[in-house]
């Protein structure tokens, strides 16, 4: 299979779509400056491929077995995404003035607060886990005998600290480009729910990605218990969403303080936001409801189509999480979501994404295509 030639106009297509996306945005810069949509898909699309390592990490650290045709799979996802994610994350570094608040006013005095304490624990923790992923991914695919033989010592070395890398850089992304755009606003449950979230939105994904490469570049090994197993992790996080959602609501309803309140009603009770937050909820409780079918789990179009509205709801929820708060502090006026420089930059940057993924698949094409055949008798 040449998937040169058969995946050029393709690519070509994406390149256009991704670079009309961004100029579309860069214009907007000049008149309407909208950081905030640029924001909302930097913690998008980086929670989302980030994910896809930690699901790997997560099922060789827990040896699951027959997950093993996923191991390399999950590890591309994200080795693929590097080059966007650190062009994305340049351009938010530098235009970090424009959008957060606090940067070199009042809040500048205080260490957390500083821009450049800021810039340092973005960059370093950053630096760290695509390090760790970039290692990982690069071990797994130059040592065919290590699926084979289970979780080697040179691995779990480096599996348990992205583990625990990738919760704080989750955690620290959460804190400082959503909780903190928020003046005053402090929740201890704010950045499990994102960093899970992240999670959730990444098995959503890999079914996705998945079903795209056992379709159009031929991996064998990928059989329908997996996307079955993965439909059960999927609806066991699911849960966790409802859950960790509700208890960070729970809180703030009820003890209805003057500086949380701002949060919630700024989003549930606006003209502009609440018919899209309760789209929102709407795409992250129906996706559970029906998961709770075995049926359902076990029909692999009907678990892409879930996938695809789940995404679809972790994106309004970011944007959700960036974009009113923005719009309260005046660093951006208020724009309809779907907007044409919205639309434009969100699909020019998911094209980038599918395209980082037909590279890379592209150039590991004969490794992915031989992954060890899993041990199905044992979950």
């Amino acid at each position: 299979m040449n998937l040169d030639n058969k995946y050029k106009t393709a690519s070509i297509a994406l390149i256009v779509v991704m670079a009309i996306g961004v100029l579309s945005w860069l214009v907007t810069l000049v008149t309407t400056p909208k950081w905030g949509i640029m924001v909302t898909n930097f913690i998008y699309f980086v929670g989302i491929s980030e994910s896809a390592i930690f699901i790997v990490v997560m099922l060789r650290t827990a040896n699951a077995k027959w997950a093993k045709p996923l191991f390399r799979l999950g590890g591309l996802i994200t080795y693929s995404f590097i080059p966007m994610a650190a062009a994305m994350f340049v351009v938010v570094l530098l235009g970090q003035g424009a959008f957060f608040y606090w940067i070199g006013g009042e809040g500048s005095s205080n260490p957390w607060l500083n821009p450049l304490f800021f810039t340092v624990r973005e960059l370093l923790f950053f630096v760290l886990f695509y390090y760790f992923a970039y290692r990982i991914f690069k071990i797994s695919m130059n040592n065919d005998d290590i699926e084979e033989s289970g979780v080697d010592r040179s691995l779990l070395l480096r599996n348990v600290p992205l583990l625990i890398i990738f919760v704080v850089h989750q955690s620290i992304i959460g804190w400082d480009m959503a909780m903190t755009l928020y003046p005053h606003f402090l929740s201890t449950v704010f950045t499990i729910r994102f960093w899970v979230t992240n999670v959730y939105g990444g098995f959503a994904a890999m079914i996705l990605i998945m079903a795209a490469l056992k379709r159009y570049f031929g991996v064998k090994t990928i059989e329908a218990v997996h996307f079955f197993n993965l439909g059960n992790l999927l609806l066991a996080f699911s849960v966790f969403w409802i859950y960790f959602t509700w208890a960070d609501f729970f809180p703030f309803w009820y003890a209805n303080l003057p500086e949380e309140t701002p949060v919630l009603y700024g989003v549930m009770f606006s003209k502009e936001f609440s018919s899209i937050h309760t789209l929102r909820l709407a795409l992250g409780a129906i996706p559970f409801v029906i998961l709770t079918f075995s049926k359902v789990r076990r029909n692999t179009s009907v678990l892409q189509v879930l996938a695809v509205v789940i995404l679809i709801g972790i994106w309004i929820e970011r944007y959700l999480m960036v974009i009113p708060p923005l719009i309260s502090e005046e660093k951006m006026s208020y724009s309809p979501m779907i907007g044409i420089t919205n639309i434009l930059l969100s699909v020019g940057l998911l094209g980038g994404f599918v395209l980082s993924l037909i590279f890379a698949a592209n150039r590991y094409e004969s490794i992915i295509t031989r992954e060890p055949k899993p041990e199905l008798d044992h979950h």
